[in-house]
């Protein structure tokens, strides 16, 4: 399954754990199975140093309530929204101001949102100039285009040279690109990489270490997205 992480310039960031809890149990039964209400459960927990690509990132442990917002029914009880809980890491680098969320992008967002709105962090997002990626990468497998169709909001092409199709350069200097997937070179083979309009980077290799999957992610954003 691909593997999503979600890169922010990081202008403010705090170097200590948070521990939240915010709700209140409603209903409880004799096994302890009951409905709560409030903003969710929410901790970040440092873990360790790693270093990576020459670069010492802190990683910490997170688990968060993602927030759902579905309506529903349950024990009687109606609800328009509930929590999903997710855990995932954060790696904060210091010396380049990059925090580096390992989730999905909507994910990431929401415990976002929790960072800046509850404890002041804030971030940036890193916005790609595909123009950049396309004159970088040695072979593009897919591009995905933002257009205005009745019930279409992207168009996908894939194929080699896909980069040179006339609607495809249209889109990129016109800045309509939401996403391609291309061929990076990684320790002596290609690994397909995908790349957000909006800084996420996308590993589609499962099977790599954790030391690996930041190292290929350093390399994509030093390489192609930060030059």
């Amino acid at each position: 399954m691909p593997i999503s992480f979600c890169l922010k310039k990081t202008q403010n960031f705090f170097e200590t754990d948070i521990v939240s809890y915010d709700q209140t149990q409603l209903i409880d039964s004799e096994n302890s199975l009951g409905i709560s209400e409030g903003n969710g459960s929410t901790s970040m927990v440092f873990q360790n140093d790693i270093s990576i690509s020459k670069q010492l990132l802190k990683k910490y442990l997170v688990n968060h309530d993602f927030k759902v917002k579905k309506s529903g029914k349950v024990f009687d009880q109606y609800f328009n929204f509930y929590f999903s809980p997710k855990e995932f890491d954060l790696y904060y680098d210091k010396t380049n101001s990059i925090s580096i969320f390992r989730a999905p992008k909507k994910i990431s967002q929401d415990f976002i949102v929790f960072l800046k709105d509850k404890h002041d962090y804030s971030f940036k997002d890193i916005k790609i100039d595909f123009k950049k990626v396309t004159a970088k990468v040695e072979a593009i497998n897919g591009i995905w285009i933002k257009v205005d169709k009745q019930e279409i909001n992207n168009q996908a092409f894939f194929g080699s040279k896909v980069e040179n199709d006339p609607e495809v350069v249209t889109a990129i200097n016109k800045g309509k690109i939401s996403y391609a997937v291309v061929r990076f070179p990684y320790k002596g083979d290609f690994e397909l990489v995908g790349i957000s309009k909006f800084g996420n980077i996308v590993v589609y290799n499962h099977g790599l270490t954790e030391k690996n999957e930041l190292e290929l992610v350093y390399f994509v954003y030093d390489k192609i997205i930060n030059w």
